[in-house]
This record gives structure tokens, sequence and C-alpha cells, in this order.
């Protein structure tokens, strides 16, 4: 019953990001009702299921639960301090669960990989906003943020589908 109880703890913290909205879509393009953390989650979920990336579904689920915690913080606000204080609070949160999946979960947690497709869904997120009538010029820096680290072919080949669609007035 420990574990079934740790596991609870576990989920009734990190539900937190089906609430935490990201803050670079409120912050920088002032998008009210942004995407949540988990909303992210699920779109990088999805994408690496699409692209044959299965083994990365737990680095991936689990890659922002310390935001649960600390809140969602854009790039430019972490500096060390921060970022030792995030994999403090992971490893906390991960500290009671079983270890099989624990394990599992640091295998690949600092994978490139993983990276990538968090990159990639924030271009796609960037093009589905500027689709809803967001500000163009505000959303560029996700597309060159994302054009920038994505590195693989099979994800910059959508890349430059988004790219080519982000450049087109509706």
């Amino acid at each position: 019953m420990k574990n079934e109880e740790q596991i609870l703890d576990f989920l009734l913290e990190v539900y937190k990001l089906k609430e935490i909205k990201r803050s670079g879509w409120l912050k920088k393009v002032k998008v009210s009702e942004s995407e949540s953390v988990a909303s992210h989650t699920f779109g990088m979920a999805l994408i690496a299921l699409l692209f044959g990336y299965e083994d990365l579904l737990s680095a991936i689920i689990t890659h922002d639960i310390a935001e649960s915690i600390l809140g969602d913080l854009m790039p430019e606000e972490k500096d060390q301090k921060i970022k030792a204080k995030e994999e403090m609070i992971f490893n906390n949160l991960l500290k009671n669960m079983p270890i099989n999946i624990r394990t599992k979960i640091e295998k690949t947690k600092n994978n490139r990989m993983v990276k990538e497709i968090d990159k990639l869904d924030m271009a796609i997120q960037a093009l589905y906003y500027k689709l809803k009538g967001f500000d163009k010029d505000k959303l560029a820096e996700f597309i060159a943020s994302a054009d920038k680290s994505i590195k693989n072919k099979n994800l910059r080949k959508i890349l430059t589908i988004v790219k080519k669609r982000f450049q087109i007035d509706n």
C-alpha cells in the first residue's frame, strides 16, 4: 500500500501542471488562455509517438515535473541556481517512486532528442497561435529558437513545413 500512497501523492503534486500556463506565451505573446505545461507535454508525447520515439515517453512525460513546484520559467529566467533547484525538485519528486520507474526516467532524462522534441512542439504551438491571429512578430522568436536547436533530420522536415506555413500570411 505504501507504493500506491506515494504514487498518489506524486500524481497530486504534478497534476498542478494541468493548470500552470506556459509563461512564454503569456508574457511575450499575451496569449491569456495559453496552453498549460501539461498540454505542452501532451504535444511532445504525440510528436514522439508519431516519429517512433516511444522509448523517450517516460522522459518526455516527466521532463517538466519540477515546474509543478517551481512554476514555468522561460529559459532566460533560469540561472545556474534555478537550474540546480529545478534538478533538486525533480529528484525529490521521483525519490519515492518505485525503482523501476525511477531508473527508466533517469536513463533518458537528458536525452538530446527530448530537447529537440520540446523545441518542435514549441514551434508548432507558435504556428497554431499565429493561425489563431496572434502577433506573428512576437511569435517569430519561438520559431527561430526551434530552428537553432533542432538537428534531427526527421524533426527538421516538420520544422521546415512549420516555418514555411508561418511565413504565409492568412
